[in-house]
């Protein structure tokens, strides 16, 4: 007679076998088979944690090797895995811990020729994860400011010179940021009320359980909203203690754990319990992914907006006939669509990275873009009938259908370009670059005109098609649209994050535009010229 156990090993062998032939994923469908034949088996947690290491999958790894070590504490290979998964999460006193803990499971003397060759390697990972807590990648979005600092720096922000202008136009990048920002700011206003006291000599927190959705929501609006006064840190990870608990929210692991456990929370707790705890997960998943991201770690910034959306798209299915007000807003069309905007613009830094590990490649991308061009385009306001639950706001549709559908076209040209610089051949050079100049064209005219985005693109676009070898007649014009956009994209965005880059690419193309205005006046170019 067959055991659960027999079952187990029998399932576990395939997964290995599909595991060594790099079939990851079906590997660690296995290894759950497995699991769920013999629950107390430490090697299966273990293997699975290795499945998931190697799809850059840290959350599930991280807890998979956790349930093994719990199970087994003495198994060496577990606590490496952990520290493995730790380090992927940048979190590096739990990695070292790890790594410890996998050291001490070999026998100080009499070592065999395996546990030899353990150790070797356990010392190996230990030595590769401080040379990656040394090196960290540089820091890409994350704006500190300094509130009260000598000068005011916040006077000079985008948001505040918004809210500064006399008369702001409905198409204006003004809308979006300021709607953005004040989100943002509630959601920091109600952080900062939260205290830690003693109440009838016990340590407890008082505060406002829905910081974290306001924070998330002004980053979802728009990410340049995102600030950092000199307490944020500690007084985020506070709130990140107090509304995990209040809300039950997941504490390990990854979209696979969640959407296993999920539905059976929700016979024993109910909507009212699950509900919030879904939504605190997701949100917790997309700040942890932005400040990864802001921080130069787009592997992690992916692999955590994609959990997200991992537990969002199986919560849409899963769910659809459930009312709003029980499943929660993460499972809007809307709000998919701001995560997937995240998730897209940091697979694409970390392709730009030429991160050898990355897991996506350019063509991945390019069909993230387009799909999410295709949702854009197919799901109008009026067709998922919008209004019900965000009455019209222009900041609102700027957030939801303006910007993502702008995002998308400047990936198109990134893709593009990527395909040119790496064209074998001067046609397909020629067809790339073409492809790429559009895109960002389109991408440019359809975000605001006094975002610093639409002139930035139009640069990009015009490098393109002077290495096309177009004619001054064509050139010219894009350079006074940069050159007249200047004066309005300054009065908001004079300060921004990425001021710095863009304003050596507009003062290029100013220059450039001086010189071939001094050539065309003496006749040395004319506008049949390619230059």
């Amino acid at each position: 007679m067959t055991t659960s156990q027999d079952r187990a090993n029998h399932l576990k062998v395939q997964g290995n076998a599909l595991h060594l032939k790099g079939q990851h994923q079906a590997a660690y469908d296995k290894y759950s088979e497995a699991i769920k034949e013999d629950p107390d088996n430490a090697i299966l947690y273990a293997n699975r944690s290795a499945s998931s290491l190697s799809m850059k999958e840290y959350l599930d790894a991280a807890s998979d090797a956790e349930a093994a070590t719990k199970l087994d504490p003495q198994y060496a290979k577990a606590w490496a895995r952990m520290a493995n998964a730790a380090q992927g999460l940048g979190a590096w006193d739990k990695c070292f811990g790890a790594w410890d803990s996998a050291l001490a499971c070999i026998p100080s003397q009499d070592l065999t020729d395996s546990q030899k060759a353990l150790k070797a390697q356990f010392l190996e990972g230990v030595k590769a994860s401080k040379t990656a807590k040394a090196n960290p990648p540089p820091p890409s979005r994350l704006v500190a400011v300094p509130v009260g600092h000598k000068g005011n720096p916040m006077k000079k922000m985008p948001w505040a010179r918004a809210e500064a202008l006399k008369e702001i136009e409905e198409d204006s990048s003004a809308v979006i940021i300021l709607y953005a920002s004040s989100t943002y700011e509630h959601g920091l206003k109600n952080m900062k009320s939260t205290i830690t006291r003693y109440i009838e000599g016990k340590l407890a927190v008082e505060g406002v359980p829905n910081a974290i959705q306001g924070m998330t929501n002004g980053i979802l609006i728009d990410r340049r909203c995102f600030y950092m006064d000199k307490n944020w840190s500690e007084e985020y990870i506070e709130q990140v203690k107090f509304e995990g608990e209040y809300y039950q929210a997941w504490g390990k692991g990854g979209s696979k754990l969640v959407c296993e456990q999920a539905p059976g929370r929700l016979q024993k707790e109910g909507w009212s319990s699950v509900g919030p705890a879904l939504c605190m997960t997701v949100r917790l998943w997309i700040m942890q992914g932005f400040l990864s991201g802001s921080g130069g770690n787009q592997c992690l910034a992916a692999e955590l907006f994609g959990n997200a959306l991992d537990v969002i798209d199986w919560g849409q299915k899963m769910w659809k006939d459930v009312p709003r007000a029980d499943r929660g807003d993460i499972f809007d069309v809307t709000f998919r669509r701001s995560v997937n905007r995240l998730f897209i613009a940091a697979v694409m830094d970390w392709l730009g990275m030429d991160d050898p590990d990355c897991k996506y490649t350019l063509q991945d991308l390019a069909k993230l873009a387009r799909n999410a061009k295709v949702e854009i385009e197919q799901n109008t306001e009026e067709k998922i009938n919008e209004a019900q639950y965000h009455p019209k706001h222009p900041g609102h549709y700027a957030a939801c259908w303006i910007y993502p559908h702008a995002d998308v076209l400047g990936v198109l040209g990134w893709f593009h370009m990527q395909l040119a610089k790496k064209a074998q051949t001067d046609e397909d050079k020629k067809i790339h670059l073409a492809a790429s100049a559009r895109y960002y064209m389109q991408s440019a005219e359809t975000y605001p005109q006094d975002d610093e985005f639409a002139p930035f693109f139009r640069c990009i676009a015009l490098d393109a098609l002077r290495e096309l070898g177009t004619p001054l007649r064509q050139t010219l014009p894009i350079c006074k649209r940069i050159r007249v956009a200047i004066p309005a994209v300054l009065k908001i965005w004079e300060s921004s994050a990425m001021s710095k880059r863009r304003n050596v690419a507009l003062e290029e193309v100013l220059n450039w535009e001086r010189n071939c205005q001094k050539d065309l006046l003496t006749g040395k170019f004319s506008l049949d010229s390619e230059v």
